[in-house]
């Protein structure tokens, strides 16, 4: 005798299970630090003296003396706020000589 679809049991069809391929989103959080790349050192301390190219108020683009007041990491790179004559932005690490 058939059975009706609706009613038929699910024990026994083949599904297969779920397989973890390894990808990031199939990991759990624990373990996505170990594919991190560790962030570098940085190459500017808080309170040194260094150069940026800087739109000063003449309008022209200047390279001016500023120190560094704070650091902070943006993804895999650092940046810096620097003190002024310089705009008042954070500059990143490849804009500072």
């Amino acid at each position: 005798m058939h059975e009706d679809p609706a009613t038929e049991s699910k024990g026994s069809l083949d599904v297969p299970d779920e397989q973890d391929d390894g990808s990031p989103a199939t990991k759990s959080s624990a373990t996505a630090n170990i594919w991190a790349k560790p962030m570098p050192d940085p190459a500017y301390d808080p309170g040194e003296q260094v150069f940026v190219s800087a739109l000063c108020t003449d309008g022209k683009m200047r390279r001016v003396e500023a120190k560094i007041l704070e650091r902070r990491e943006q993804g895999q790179r650092w940046e810096y706020k620097l003190a002024t004559p310089a705009e008042n932005r954070w500059y990143k690490e490849n804009e500072i000589e």
